[in-house]
């Protein structure tokens, strides 16, 4: 059965764009949809992955909290999501509610200003982001500032200073100052790292690996489209001009898409950094506008690597992080260093059955479009011998919400229906085409499949709550002692108190009531507690027990019994008496079952004056 694009068989001219419906290849040699539905799985999996903060879970949660957030954030922009969807709202609250710590943090925040645009209300704490990396920069680069585990203010790496100086390159794009002497400085950083191979190490005393040639390549080229090559720049300008051309000679003999070309390393390390490096090879490909790196057709390899490697959840994982790896996966596949590739909104096309006879897409934001796309050459037959379209009818879960007529603007969004979903969710949609004969009576009907939606671009009370509540927990999270009855595998109990609901705690299996208890060096003063239930991500709330009936104890023999509502991922409120707090236990005393597993335990405890 053939597809037709709506726009033409009506006669409506050219302006239909048939996504996902008998697209032609990508520059990746594969299907567009199957590129497509590769990131829009991803996508998927890195929101079931938020924590209700808005944060995603790190490795440092203590000393580096939003630095993985942020990068959350700025895939979910490049990947087409708006800034006002809930999980990029709730990611930037989290982000910028603190001060930045450390430079892939204050780097990765200065990209998602640039990504959100001059216009945004955040991008006037650009500045600050610019300065602190300019402050930061040390005479070999960047690397992890000082702080209060003493490490060394003038260590700098080649990974630390791609990031600051994509960064520097996104505060210029929001019209920041960043002289060609600071420039220049970069490129005599990057310069005098650069192997006699023509390779870049991580440090300068380590092996050449693909993943730091690639990155130090784009740092040189975005130092390149900055340094005139003329007058005091003229002669850095050439010398950078020769490291590139050495170093794409480096990747041009190294570079494979399965690993990471680490020379003298263990297998184990080649893979490990699979993603990382994938997203650095992105940059080079993208920044030069080149479509291969020697004989490697980078997109089209690294896209087949990457489509064959996720998992059935959505997620790459690599043996890193799953977050931060899924997170590099969907850049390379969006081409995110393009600069434009923000302002391509996010496709969610539902997956019609070939034989269906009409096609529906949908478009991203609320209220939520919905529009016909396509059609099968029944439509085309019809209106060949006269027939007319009467209106196409909307149905949401099995009722009929709207009928809409051949009219108004239909050639961009042929019989669109604008409509406002009560909650976010999965509605099951369908639309009913209805046929007039020459005589302008009733000729039969073309359905479309019923397609599920998910909508999950409603930001809620629960939602504004949460956001108001970042920053104001007194429970003093670096300097507190947390005990627990057990512990699951992969789970710590210092996740309770780390500031990050995307990080949690678990009790083991057989645990019969569970507990955590939390003793500060200092007592606060509190008159309420938080709770949020731990998760498991991919599955429905309901998945892991929640806690019902909870004790907390104050210290000094004061305790407070509740019955918990099932509220699923939200927070839990117990008020009590205003009191001075130096120790908290919460115990669980009984459960909601989960549909999936017994197993309980808290994403966050908090306290509130």
């Amino acid at each position: 059965m053939r597809t037709i694009l709506i726009s033409g068989l009506l006669g409506l001219g050219s302006a239909g764009i048939c996504l996902g419906i008998g697209a032609g290849p990508t520059r990746s040699g594969l299907p567009s949809d199957a590129v497509d539905a590769a990131i829009e799985r991803g996508v998927d999996w890195l929101l079931a992955a938020q924590g209700i903060d808005g944060s995603w879970r790190t490795y440092a949660p203590h000393r580096r909290p939003a630095g993985v957030t942020a990068l959350g954030v700025f895939t979910l922009l490049k990947c087409g999501l708006p800034a006002e969807h809930p999980a990029v709202r709730k990611g930037l609250a989290f982000v910028f509610a603190r001060e930045p710590s450390g430079t892939y943090t204050a780097s990765i925040s200065l990209m998602v200003l640039a990504a959100l645009g001059s216009e945004h209300p955040l991008a006037e704490r650009a500045d600050d982001l610019r300065e602190y990396l300019l402050d930061n920069m040390e005479h070999a680069g960047w690397g992890y500032p000082s702080n209060s585990k003493g490490e060394d203010p003038a260590y700098s790496d080649n990974s630390n200073t791609q990031y600051a100086l994509l960064a520097l390159d996104a505060a210029v794009r929001l019209e920041g100052k960043v002289s060609q002497g600071e420039w220049a400085d970069a490129g005599e950083a990057l310069l005098g790292r650069q192997r006699s191979d023509g390779g870049w190490a991580y440090q300068s005393r380590r092996e050449s690996t693909a993943a730091m040639t690639a990155a130090s390549v784009a740092s040189v080229q975005l130092c390149l489209n900055h340094i005139a090559p003329k007058g005091k720049g003229k002669k850095v300008h050439s010398r950078l001009e020769e490291a590139r051309t050495s170093g794409l000679a480096w990747l041009a003999k190294h570079a494979s898409v399965g690993e990471n070309t680490m020379l003298g390393k263990a297998d184990e390390d080649r893979t490990k950094w699979q993603l990382y490096w994938l997203y650095a090879l992105e940059r080079v490909g993208s920044f030069l506008d080149i479509a291969k790196v020697g004989e490697l057709e980078w997109y089209r390899k690294g896209s087949q690597a990457l489509l064959k490697e996720q998992e059935e959840s959505g997620r790459w994982t690599a043996g890193y992080l799953a977050e931060v790896n899924t997170c590099f996966a969907l850049l390379f596949l969006r081409q995110g260093s393009r600069h434009g590739a923000a302002s391509t909104p996010r496709s969610r096309a539902p997956r019609a059955s070939g034989d269906a006879p009409l096609v529906v897409l949908t478009g991203d934001g609320h209220p939520k479009r919905l529009w016909i796309q396509a059609a099968s050459d029944a439509l085309a037959q019809h209106v060949a011998g006269d027939g007319v379209v009467e209106c196409v009818e909307w149905l949401i879960n099995g009722k009929a919400v709207a009928r809409v007529n051949p009219e108004g603007d239909v050639a961009r969004h042929p019989f669109a229906l604008e409509h406002t979903f009560p909650g976010n969710g999965t509605y099951q949609i369908r639309a009913v085409m209805h046929l007039l004969d020459t005589h302008r009576r009733p000729a039969g009907e073309l359905n479309s499949d019923e397609i599920a939606l998910v909508v999950d671009e409603i930001f809620t009370g629960r939602d504004e709550q949460i956001l108001l509540d970042l920053g104001k927990s007194v429970l003093p999270i670096h300097d507190a002692t947390i005990t627990t009855s057990s512990t699951s595998r992969w789970t710590l109990p210092s996740a309770v108190a780390d500031g990050l609901h995307a990080c949690q705690w678990r009790a083991a299996n057989d645990d019969p009531t569970p507990w955590i208890r939390i003793d500060f060096e200092r007592a606060v003063r509190a008159s309420s507690l938080k709770l949020a239930s731990a998760w498991q991500v991919g599955e429905p709330h309901d998945f892991l027990a929640r806690p019902k009936e909870v004790e907390l104890s104050l210290g000094k023999g004061r305790t407070v019994r509740v019955t918990l509502p099932d509220l699923g991922r939200a927070k839990h409120e117990i008020p009590f008496k205003k009191t001075s707090i130096k120790s908290l236990e919460v115990r669980v005393l009984s459960t909601w079952p989960g549909e999936g597993s017994k197993v309980v335990g808290l994403a966050e405890v908090e306290l509130y004056q």
